[in-house]
């Protein structure tokens, strides 16, 4: 008993402990829209929750299927669509951030093979401490 106390002191003084508990990112619904026959980019969306105390910093993303992946948002200024590339977008502690048709998107091109309906790739964001965070992702017409 005595040595299990002291294992535990251990753990818990060399932070050990707290980064088994800690919180994740996480990644839910995950989804890539199906791409037109001939199209060469499409769009993923995707739900993202920092459920650690701090504020992250998303700097990227990468796909087995893609060869590049960036971050984009549409938006509408004086009545006109616009897509702007982001360089990196931040979320506050126990927020998420929604990637959905009309905003937040990434977008997928260079498919480095064909992309058809129903199969499923991974797509891994990456935060600015270097964090890569994986999640698989289906490809279909709408959101799962």
């Amino acid at each position: 008993m005595k040595a299990s106390a002291s294992l535990i002191i251990a753990l818990v003084s060399t932070g050990l402990l707290a980064s088994c508990t800690k919180p994740a990112v996480t990644i839910d619904n995950a989804w890539i829209r199906t791409p037109p026959p001939g199209m060469s980019m499409t769009a993923a969306y995707l739900t993202l929750h920092n459920k650690t105390a701090e504020t992250i910093t998303l700097v990227g993303a990468t796909s087995e299927a893609f060869e590049q992946v960036t971050i984009h948002e549409s938006r509408v200024v004086d009545g006109i669509s616009e897509m702007i590339r982001l360089r990196s977008l931040s979320i506050a502690a126990g927020e998420r951030l929604v990637f959905q048709p009309g905003g937040l998107h990434l977008m997928m091109t260079k498919p480095k093979q064909a992309v058809a309906r129903g199969d499923n790739t991974t797509i891994t964001l990456q935060l600015a401490d270097q964090t890569r965070v994986p999640a698989s992702a289906v490809v279909s017409d709408q959101a799962p």
